[in-house]
């Protein structure tokens, strides 16, 4: 029941808070590399969305169905080593392409227990582990639905807050939007939770320096 009202269980990435902004639009923080197990189209790459849009909604629940299996979610683990993975938030769907994302298990992530390779059934259906390197992101966190107008929209507002804030008084960090744009977008609760109750976000790399004095 938890999981309807929006109650988030799952292990969550950890990362290092740099800075909140006071209106709480907007934080920044700084994530370490991980390991994560990766879906996506070769027939497919978008230069303006990615697959959490309504139109990718179908294609959307075959990649993480395709991931689930993987994990072990619903049935035998499909993997080399048959050996069930635990499910983490949020779901990862990356801007720019048509691919999500399960960051996997913190322990996934350590050289004496790396993640085992996809089946290779699934292997060939696009299912891959990757390593998802260090970076820095301004989040910005909603609820609400789903669609690609909901993640556009936050995406906007995040950026205006960033621009607003780099033009604030002299502080002893500074950042900026990285070049080219690149946003990924976190889902951190199953379909049928409530819209009103879900956690969303919206993550825009940025590159973050701090002064002396």
């Amino acid at each position: 029941m938890g999981s309807v009202f929006g109650v988030v269980s799952e292990e969550t990435p950890s990362y290092t808070l740099l800075y909140k902004d006071p209106d709480n639009s907007f934080e920044i923080r700084s994530y370490a590399a991980r390991v994560a197990v990766s879906c996506r189209s070769p027939t497919r790459a978008s230069t303006s969305s990615s697959v959490g849009t309504e139109n990718d909604a179908s294609e959307r629940g075959r990649f993480f169905m395709k991931l689930a299996s993987y994990i072990g979610v619903m049935g035998a683990p499909q993997n080399v080593e048959n050996a069930p993975i635990a499910m983490t938030a949020p779901v990862v769907t990356r801007h720019g392409r048509s691919e999500m994302q399960f960051i996997l298990p913190e322990d996934k992530s350590a050289p004496t227990s790396p993640a085992p390779a996809p089946a290779p059934a699934l292997a060939a259906q696009g299912v891959h582990v990757i390593d998802r390197p260090a970076k820095v992101f301004a989040v910005r966190t909603f609820s609400g639905g789903w669609g690609r107008d909901a993640f556009e929209q936050e995406r906007d507002s995040l950026l205006a807050s960033l621009k607003q804030e780099q033009k604030n008084g002299t502080r002893n960090f500074s950042f900026t939007i990285a070049e080219p744009l690149y946003y990924e977008e976190y889902r951190y609760n199953p379909p049928w939770t409530m819209a009103p109750l879900r956690t969303n976000e919206v993550a825009v790399e940025v590159r973050w320096n701090e002064h002396e004095g």
